[in-house]
């Protein structure tokens, strides 16, 4: 099905669920050239909200709110090919590579890696951790294939936490928490099947399952903001922002900010939203420029050029 067709699918369903597709769709603000090549994540941290990009060279990028690029370093400790990253609030970095859990400091420090347990055995030193996030604890979640299994640790890798999650493939995923410790898993192995057609679940931040969401067509990536609005990523049928209850509150097309086929999607508390295109190095942000809580006199004004 072509994407225009997708995406107003997406949108009448919103509708009959009455809904106004509209009413929650953030505003377009800007976007920038990464010079990336092939992007493959990104995610939201540090106490200034900025947002960390790695590409398929490994080559991690930290943006400024302003789209401004602040560092640039290579995660030269991967043990075989970068998958997934996530940034704490105090701007350390996790990048996956599908054997270990590799943390940097935010200007690309070596800090420390770990390996979570047996998964699909992609490499020959332990697991294969794919998707990771972490919560506002600092704590760290990853996943790993065959089970397959979610794993929880301390930000020093000490494991806290481990569960088998409820699907059947052994794949890619994408994971998110948010602040209140709720973890969010999506199984993208499943929408490279005939019906294009994936749950969101949901679990305590111990393994309990809370339930699932949807099925979504060829849902592929999942982020939290910071007021508790979920963004999955549909790449033919845009993003959708969802309630903590999981209703649909509207479906938005990311074309408007210049992208194609969005890959990845990332929010943050700030409530700005990021969508990375997938067939060029751009991202794009989304969201309420902050009205100002005080109107400026004109005295103070002019006291500024004195």
């Amino acid at each position: 099905m072509c994407r225009t067709a997708t995406l107003a699918l997406v949108l009448a369903a919103a509708l009959t669920a009455g809904h106004a597709a509209a009413d929650c769709a953030p505003p377009y603000l800007f976007r920038w050239n990464t010079h990336g090549s092939y992007l493959l994540s990104m995610a939201v941290g540090g106490g200034d909200g900025n947002l960390y990009v790695l590409d398929g060279a490994a080559v991690v990028r930290v943006y400024g709110p302003d789209g401004a690029l602040l560092h640039q370093w290579v995660a030269s400790y991967p043990s075989w090919y970068p998958y997934d990253i996530a940034a704490d609030a105090q701007g350390n970095v996790y990048v996956t590579d599908l054997v270990a859990v590799n943390k940097f400091t935010s200007a690309g420090t070596f800090v420390r890696k770990w390996f979570p347990g047996a998964g699909c055995q992609f490499g020959p030193d332990g697991g294969s951790p794919t998707a990771i996030a972490v919560d506002a604890q600092g704590n760290v979640y990853t996943m790993t294939g065959e089970g397959p299994r979610m794993e929880k640790f301390t930000g020093d890798g000490t494991l806290l936490a481990a569960w088998d999650v409820q699907t059947a493939h052994c794949g890619d995923y994408a994971i998110a928490v948010d602040g209140q410790g709720v973890v969010y898993v999506i199984d993208k192995y499943g929408s490279y099947g005939a019906a294009y057609d994936v749950s969101v679940l949901r679990y305590t931040s111990n393994g309990n399952l809370l339930g699932q969401w949807g099925p979504f067509e060829g849902a592929q990536d999942i982020a939290v903001d910071g007021d508790g609005r979920v963004y999955v990523n549909v790449p033919y049928g845009g993003i959708l922002t969802l309630a903590g209850d999981g209703t649909v509150l509207c479906a938005w097309d990311p074309s408007i900010g210049g992208l194609g086929t969005g890959r990845a999607v990332a929010a943050g508390p700030s409530g700005y939203v990021y969508v990375m295109d997938d067939l060029s190095p751009y991202i794009a942000k989304f969201g309420d420029v902050p009205t100002p809580t005080h109107r400026p006199t004109w005295g103070s004004v002019k006291a500024i050029y004195r």
